[in-house]
């Protein structure tokens, strides 16, 4: 009960966050002037075609996926990973993360392997995204290195927050501390049944992380690994081309607005509701775009990326479903 009390405060409390971070950020806004920039010129082919791009990430994502279980054992088809994936998304728009360990323990039951395992092979592909969104940082950065300085010099209190907590001499002293208590516990109450269960799981969970060692080529994983956030790039790209008040937005500024988003995916939040929002509505205004047609597009885009998620999402749950039911069903009739 406690268990169940503590989930709903969190998902309340990441629901509560974004959408309170969505209303500083339209408070303001003309909501009928939004309308009437809305009702101009929309071109909803590209907007399709954005969608099929977001779809088409989804399944590199599970080509992807596969290299890393196939060093497991297991030898499961790009179809049965894509469902997973939708499932992955479908459910991250109501419990944030949550998507992750869904999809994970869909494959472990699936094919009868420890859950850890998987979220193994989730640690070593999350690590691989978070490595490609710091050198879409860093590119983003150099492309526009001198944007980038005045907003610093204009912001002054984040770069020097950002400093404070990294050449401060108590953050290195408490992580330093916190690995050593961990130790400590670990050595000392091995014989505990706690201790010793969760050892196993750190074993079968570095099990996983390892699985990205013996993948069967390295230059593919790395070639999907561009391939999924390229994708990505590319859908919001093709969402601004869809609004003729946005066609003048450059590449390189989508490709700012783009890493700004990125950045703003840290915030737990459902969907991204609000975060993202602020990230795309604060780079176009920078760059020039009225803060009416920004506000205009950031809401639209958001809405079809949600509802894309939410349709691929109920998709792949009902079709992993009938994956299910025909493989007992095969079962039951090889045992008659």
């Amino acid at each position: 009960m406690k268990q169940k009390i503590f989930n709903l405060l969190k998902i309340l409390l990441s629901l509560g966050l974004g959408v309170y971070i969505f209303w500083l950020v339209y408070r303001r806004a003309d909501i009928e002037q939004i309308k009437d920039v809305l009702s101009g010129d929309v071109s909803y082919f590209i907007l399709f075609i954005s969608a099929v791009i977001g779809v088409l990430s989804h399944i590199v994502r599970a080509r992807r996926w596969k290299m890393l279980l196939q060093p497991l054992g297991i030898k499961p088809s790009v179809k049965e990973l894509t469902y997973a994936i939708f499932v992955n998304y479908g459910v991250n728009i109501i419990l944030p993360r949550v998507g992750e360990f869904t999809r994970c323990g869909m494959v472990s039951k699936r094919y009868h392997i420890k859950f850890t395992e998987v979220i193994g092979t989730l640690v070593s592909e999350r690590l691989t995204d978070v490595l490609t969104v710091g050198c879409i940082v860093a590119l983003a950065f150099v492309l526009q290195i001198g944007t980038f300085m005045r907003f610093f010099s204009e912001n002054e209190t984040v770069l020097s927050g950002i400093h404070d907590i990294f050449t401060s001499i108590w953050f290195y002293l408490i992580l330093l501390l916190i690995v050593f208590l961990c130790y400590v516990f670990f050595k000392s109450y091995a014989q505990i049944a706690f201790v010793s269960k969760t050892k196993q799981m750190l074993r079968n969970l570095w099990l996983g992380i390892c699985s990205i060692t013996k993948i069967p080529s390295v230059k593919s994983y790395l070639f999907y690994s561009v391939l999924i956030w390229f994708l990505y790039y590319l859908q919001l790209y093709a969402m601004m081309q869809a609004f003729g008040f946005m066609k003048d937005v450059s590449p390189l500024i989508c490709f700012v607005a783009f890493a700004m988003t990125c950045i703003a995916g840290i915030v737990p939040v459902q969907g991204g509701i609000g975060a993202w929002h602020f990230a795309v509505i604060t780079t176009l205004v920078y760059y020039g775009v009225g803060n009416p047609e920004a506000a205009a597009f950031a809401f639209v885009a958001h809405l079809i990326t949600m509802l894309l998620n939410a349709a691929v999402g109920a998709f792949g749950f009902i079709m992993a479903s009938q994956e299910i039911s025909i493989d007992l069903s095969t079962k039951t009739s090889k045992q008659k």
